[in-house]
């Protein structure tokens, strides 16, 4: 409290101080000599005033002492290829697990024998979702994170199996399914692969299995995360990892009805129907959407042709869709011609590296119809380029609109057909359907019938929902090889993960030093491991695809290391101007060396950025007991690093450190004990200094030393002991002088901002040049807010002064532009100068004192108003009558009589309709699952900017506006890191804006019409055709009418008769015709 009050006396004397107050009239500026007489003072008392208070001098003479020091400079491609190496075993021994798990599972299979006659009591299997949180059965475990069960594996089972598909009303349960269980019964057999593979590699992580059929086994078992109040909507066929270990790329063109006929319902069924449908699709695919009624278009017409399917474009396509309008005729032949010349048009004219060369494939979404494109299919079926093109055709909406056009369509070129009839079987339609009937089961049957056991797909890190924080997964395709299955179809897609932190070990971070750093990019240009990443991707719960340019900046030669990367060659690029970010607010424009390969023979690629220059310090010291009993242990921390166990901190190392160190590791305990002898007597001369003005003293050392006076204040520290994640230790070491960072700190619960001011501690050594430690305080932004006043703020004659004044903006700025003192009373001490001064940071970036650099995250969320659910009258579909009469007058249609499977499949298209048409209009969620969703955050594009000083030493000129000539000057102080700004006042009219955010802002980013097709590298293998492929099943219609065909036909007559005499008997109610 006594510091407050020392600071509250000293605000006062700045406020009282009568000289300050000078009111001057003139608009000129002070002269040179005045500038140049406050510049040389504001460097020379101030650097005084930090010196003393920091105690630098103090750590200087310590740290002379180097004779235990070795330095040396950074071999960076030396770093490279003892890394890849590492990183390849790591990704092999996945590989060669994956295999195992793939063979056991197609001998299970093979041996197994279905029961249609399977009941639950004959299956045994630990259900996830309803270990309880106190399960005697499992046990923590630190390599996942979380508790678990070594013992077997367990299963998750999707909402839509395990409570149907029409909703809470109306259940179909899982355990009736004689298909899911007997999957449950051969998956079972998986337990033993899964721990054979642990026990020859103890550093696995999650082993699964995800089926076809919905529910996927994993091992080691853990409690299935729940989040109250919401359903579980998790499917593994949902998950961008069993896509892509399921299917070969894909060329997409989406065709999406928007005729007269197709309104209300049905409309937005086709519409979240077709955004479901680009959620599944990866990096590797490339599709667009076109609409059509009697014409057609693309959905964005300045994306005339197919892109790659990444979350931006995705994204895009869904806001596209979501802006259709209903009208006009339909013409299926002028829909099917735009899509398939848009294919010979796609390969006509793209370059080498674009679309898939895989799979081509229309998505035809309509309410149904009667006209048959006979002439166009024919044609473009003789065509080399569209020959394979395969359609899969959807019926939506609960009206009845004649279907057998479209079910002819998908038969005659391989695909299906399905039927969407109300919003609540969108996912199971498209996705996940039973048998083969989604789309995804379809296109993996090349795949599967080619047999190869080599088909390896890695994801990009995505969010695991088992816990384990950012992982990447290596899959392999399942398959029934059995003699009975001619076809092979797919059993599913087995998975093991890699958790980020298993990769990242291996990048040697100590030699590349706390500004370095090691990243990993795809054949696709994608980032699989960044610093960078997780600021972008921090909430993503799918594989992000982050472009290396989007984080790195765009420049001629980040480009060129990122084609050589994505081609596979090994090399490096030196002098690169880049731009490290450090936090919000600031960044480092410095000159940094890259160096990549090719990790082992995967499509990963790794890199290594070193800062130019670098030096690596090795320190060999030996007396271990002496130097690590510190005198005052509370105010110290070290970093979270592996000295010798995690999270040890410096009181309990000493006891723990040997002469031999066996478990520990070296060089950096050697190092540590090195800091210790070096800062020992600086606690000390901190006891001797004025603590009127500081709040606390501080250094970080190179070695993951962190010591804090007083010791009481040492938790406002810890998040900072890491010097690779300290942001004030990553300026200082890069700066000459001085740094200074105004932050917001809590004491006796008050929030308040100070200043931490810092510098780096350096050794020098046979012409090398090493940074040991950055040495600073916490000081009170008084303190050089006075100093600042006192010495610009006394008139000298003629000349004005900064008091305070209206004609004279005075300012001291850091190196990112933000306010460190001002002469201004309403501005607050770290204002960004672009907020309180717009017209001053436009000149100093427009004269370049400073540089703007912006960043745009295309993997943001935003916050939306709530979404409203909409509850009351039924508004499925038309009135019943009116379906009624369409039904009978389309059952005696010619149409219709030709095919008895198809009149069934009509009805139960008709009979799911009717009974949702009787339900409440909620929304596609609520309708499925009973529930009502509040979004509160949406997909968007952000843009951040940071400001950073060019290293210019001073600029004298005038923003100009309109008939106002505002002079200025400015100067940079180097020993203090701080730009001096002297300027008229502001003119009065509109200016343009720097403006600065510490949060992102959302923009509409980029033009993508115009943007840049960045060059990639396709995957090798394709399987999309075979002449084995059996694609005789293809529809939802069912081939007899069997026993339960009949008694559906009787449930749906009397329910007709039942609902008829209820409709009609109610005199009140009025049929319009």
């Amino acid at each position: 409290m006594m510091e407050y009050c020392k600071v509250i006396c000293h605000v006062f004397q700045i406020l009282t101080y009568s000289q300050l107050w000078i009111v001057s009239q003139s608009k000129e500026l002070p002269d040179t000599q005045t500038l140049s007489k406050w510049n040389f003072m504001l460097e020379s008392q101030l650097t005084r005033l930090l010196t003393s208070v920091t105690g630098v001098d103090v750590l200087r003479e310590n740290y002379k002492d180097s004779q235990n020091l070795e330095l040396k400079e950074v071999d960076g491609m030396h770093l490279l290829n003892e890394a890849i190496p590492k990183m390849a075993e790591v990704l092999m021994k996945k590989e060669e697990a994956v295999k195992r798990l793939v063979k056991a599972a197609e001998t299970a299979v093979a041996d197994h024998r279905e029961n249609p006659a399977l009941s639950l009591d004959n299956v045994k299997f630990l259900n996830m979702k309803e270990i309880k949180k106190y399960d005697d059965r499992l046990q923590n475990s630190s390599r996942f994170m979380q508790s678990v069960s070594f013992n077997e594996s367990g299963v998750h089972i999707p909402l839509e199996i395990y409570e149907g598909w029409m909703g809470p009303r109306y259940k179909v349960v899982w355990w009736h399914d004689p298909q899911i269980l007997n999957g449950l019964k051969w998956t079972s057999a998986l337990n033993e692969a899964f721990e054979e593979n642990v026990r020859l590699d103890p550093s696995l992580r999650w082993q699964y299995f995800g089926s076809q059929r919905g529910f996927m086994r994993v091992y080691p078992a853990f409690r299935w995360p729940d989040i109250p109040n919401l359903p579980d909507l998790f499917d593994v066929r949902r998950q961008s990892w069993y896509i892509q270990g399921s299917v070969s790329p894909k060329d997409i063109v989406i065709l999406i009805d928007v005729s007269g006929s197709v309104h209300g319902q049905t409309f937005d069924i086709m519409k979240i129907a077709v955004k479901t449908l680009l959620n599944t699709l990866g990096e590797d695919d490339y599709v667009n959407v076109a609409w059509f009624n009697n014409e057609v278009d693309w959905v964005i017409p300045c994306l005339n042709t197919l892109v790659q399917a990444t979350s931006y474009h995705k994204g895009l396509l869904y806001d596209a869709v979501d802006q259709l309008q209903e009208g006009n005729l339909t013409s299926y032949a002028t829909a099917l011609e735009f899509a398939f010349e848009a294919f010979r048009k796609f390969e006509e004219r793209k370059r080498p590296w674009e679309g898939s060369d895989c799979h081509k494939v229309i998505m035809f979404f309509s309410d149904g119809g009667t006209e048959w494109p006979e002439e166009i299919l024919n044609h473009y079926r003789n065509d080399s380029i569209t020959e394979n093109v395969r359609i899969f055709t959807y019926a939506c909406g609960p009206h009845p609109i004649p279907t057998v056009i479209l079910k002819t369509i998908a038969c005659e070129t391989k695909g299906y057909f399905n039927t969407i009839t109300a919003l609540g079987a969108i996912r199971t339609r498209i996705q996940v359907a039973n048998l083969v009937k989604d789309y995804v089961r379809i296109l993996s049957r090349p795949l599967v019938i080619s047999g190869n056991q080599e088909l390896f797909q890695w994801t990009n890190f995505y969010k695991d929902s088992g816990g384990l924080g950012f992982v990447a997964t290596i899959t392999l395709p399942v398959a029934n090889r059995s003699a009975a299955n001619e076809n092979q179809t797919l059993l599913g897609v087995m998975g093991i993960d890699v958790a980020l932190s298993e990769l990242t070990s291996l990048i040697p971070y100590q030699n590349l030093g706390h500004i370095g750093y090691g990243f990993s990019i795809n054949t696709n240009g994608f980032v699989v491991f960044h610093p960078l990443l997780e600021r972008q991707v921090i909430d993503s719960e799918d594989a992000a695809d982050v472009d290396l340019m989007e984080l790195e900046g765009h420049s001629v030669d980040m480009e060129k290391i990122r084609y050589e990367m994505i081609d596979g060659k090994t090399g490096s690029s030196s002098l690169v101007s880049a731009t490290v970010i450090i936090d919000e607010r600031y960044s480092l424009p410095l000159r940094m060396n890259y160096y990549y390969g090719t990790i082992g023979e995967s499509k990963f690629r790794l890199g290594l950025a070193v800062p130019e220059g670098h030096i690596f310090g090795k320190v060999s010291y030996n007396n271990f007991r002496d130097n690590l009993n510190f005198v005052y242990p509370d105010g110290v921390l070290l970093a979270p690093w592996k000295f010798c166990e995690e999270g040890m901190q410096l009181q309990n190392l000493s006891s723990f450190v040997t002469e031999s160190m066996q478990s520990c590791d070296s060089i950096l305990v050697q190092h540590l004990m090195w800091d210790v002898k070096n800062t020992r007597n600086l606690w000390t001369e901190w006891q001797k200094a004025n603590k009127s003005i500081i709040f606390n003293r501080f250094v970080f050392t190179t070695g993951g030393l962190t010591m804090v006076y007083p010791s009481s204040e040492v938790n406002h520290y810890t998040y900072l002991r890491d010097p690779k994640h300290n942001p004030i230790y990553k300026r200082a070491s890069f700066k000459k002088g001085y740094i200074f960072s105004v932050m917001e700190s809590t004491r006796y619960g008050i929030k308040s901002k100070t200043v931490h001011v810092s510098t780096k501690v350096t050794v020098e050594k046979d012409g090398k040049s090493y940074v040991a430690a950055v040495v600073g305080a916490e000081i009170g932004k008084h303190v050089v807010q006075m100093a600042f006043l006192n010495i610009t703020g006394k008139a000298n004659g003629e000349n004005l002064s900064c008091g305070f004044t209206d004609d004279l903006r005075c300012y001291l700025l850091d190196d990112a532009g933000f306010i460190i003192a001002s002469n201004q009373l309403d501005v607050e001490v770290g204002t960004f100068l672009g907020r309180a001064d717009p017209q001053l940071m436009t000149e100093l970036v427009d004269k370049s004192m400073y540089e703007k650099i912006d960043r745009y995250n295309f993997h943001a969320r935003c916050v939306r108003e709530e979404d409203s659910v909409t509850t009351g009258a039924p508004a499925l579909s038309p009135s019943i009558p009116h379906l009624l009469m369409h039904m009978f007058s389309s059952l005696w249609s010619t149409s219709w009589v030709f095919d008895v499977s198809q009149l069934f499949s009509f009805l139960q298209y008709v009979f799911a309709s009717f009974i949702v048409g009787s339900m409440p209009a909620y929304a596609g969620a609520q309708l499925e699952y009973g529930w009502e969703p509040t979004r509160v955050d949406q997909a968007c594009t952000t843009k951040a900017s940071w400001y950073a000083h060019t290293g210019k030493l001073n600029y004298a000129g005038a923003f100009q506006c309109d008939n106002c000539s505002r002079p200025l000057r400015a100067a940079f102080l180097p020993n203090l890191t701080l730009v001096f700004v002297v300027a008229g006042p502001p003119c009065s009219c509109l200016m343009p804006t720097h403006y600065l955010n510490q949060l992102p802002v959302e923009d509409p980013g980029p033009d993508w019409c115009a943007y840049k097709k960045m060059f990639r590298v396709k995957p090798l293998m394709c399987y999309a055709n075979t002449e084995k492929e059996n694609a005789t099943d293809c529809g939802s219609g069912a081939s007899q009418f069997s026993g339960s065909s009949f008694a559906f036909l009787c449930c749906f007559f009397v329910t007709i008769v039942i609902y008829s005499q209820t409709f009609f008997g109610n005199s009140k109610m009025k049929i319009q015709h």
